[in-house]
């Protein structure tokens, strides 16, 4: 079981979920899960359990951060890029998935389109999957009204897939 983490960020300090395997999580990778808008709630909070018992402890942003970074999983991400200025030379030898739902514009929304050119640019691999008929939070099981299990489900084990190339 997780806890709740405080530590420093902007000045300040923030909050954070902390899920380790089973056993501890030293010498074993890493997952950053990053909340969407709604903020760190329980779907978040169980997102990185799920991980955590799969043995890892996932933003595209974040591997233009960091070099430890190396493999990364994007849930409906049409985002405006520029704000965030993106060094996407940094995905050189490192991989993303990124699942897009059909109520964002699928992989050929253009903040898909511009994260895919990016990160094949930066010299990275970068696999786009669209779920027809899913809606924007479609991974979210705690929102019944867009929640898509079989979409999810083989989202999870597609980004598993990912995790468990990269990061064994």
């Amino acid at each position: 079981m997780g806890e709740t983490i405080t530590y420093a960020s902007n000045g300040g300090s923030a909050e954070g979920y902390l899920a380790a395997p089973v056993g501890g999580a030293a010498g074993k990778p890493g997952v950053i899960v990053i909340q969407e808008w709604w903020g760190l709630v329980p779907h978040i909070e169980n997102l990185a359990e799920r991980f955590a018992q799969q043995g890892y402890g996932l933003a595209l942003w974040s591997a233009t951060l960091s070099d430890d970074i190396v493999a990364t999983a994007g849930f409906y991400p049409p985002l405006p890029w520029e704000r965030m200025s993106p060094q996407w030379d940094r995905y050189a030898g490192k991989a993303a998935v990124i699942h897009c739902s059909e109520g964002d514009g699928t992989g050929a929304a253009a903040g898909i389109q511009q994260a895919k050119t990016g990160i094949e640019h930066g010299g990275g691999a970068v696999t786009l999957y669209d779920y027809p008929g899913t809606e924007h939070a479609f991974f979210n099981d705690t929102r019944p009204e867009v929640y898509a299990p079989e979409a999810a489900q083989q989202a999870w084990r597609r980004t598993l897939d990912l995790f468990g190339d990269r990061l064994s």
